[in-house]
């Protein structure tokens, strides 16, 4: 019977470096992902802001907020670092329900413009589609070297 004696470690060496590669463009990945959402967070908050009512401050609080960003190669999220929780999804329709001031256990609904939070991300999509694609693109061509 013959044997073989197979050499592994020229693939030991290989699936090593894959894994390192692997780590080393998720880590890129992800800040390119980072720094191309961060401007757009913050400009969701100032166009946002803008429309939001003034009066109360919310508006203010809303366009000074500091947008955080989580990126991994699954998903990019943008949050709101800011006292009070907000809850964007019924302002985005259009629905504002706050304290009124001086009443400590009453509150109001108040209809503001729907899609305060949407429109700027759909507006920005194109731009960081092209921004991420370029990054990708970048990247690859340097694991090429």
């Amino acid at each position: 019977m013959d044997q073989y004696e197979v050499d592994t470690s020229q693939y030991q060496r290989l699936a090593g470096r894959l894994r390192t590669i692997d780590g080393d463009v998720k880590k890129q990945v992800n800040a390119s992902l980072r720094r191309v959402a961060a401007p757009v967070g913050k400009d969701v908050a100032v166009t946002a802001g803008s429309v939001l009512p003034r009066r109360g401050g919310f508006g203010y609080e809303v366009a000074g907020a500091r947008p955080g960003v989580t990126a991994s190669t699954d998903k990019v999220s943008i949050r709101f670092n800011v006292r009070q929780r907000w809850y964007l999804a019924q302002i985005d329709d259009g629905v504002l329900k706050h304290p009124v001031f001086g009443r400590p256990n009453s509150t109001v609904t108040q209809h503001v413009r729907p899609g305060s939070f949407r429109r700027p991300f759909e507006a920005a999509a194109p731009k960081v589609r092209q921004e991420v694609l370029s990054g990708l693109t970048d990247l690859l061509d340097g694991l090429g070297k």
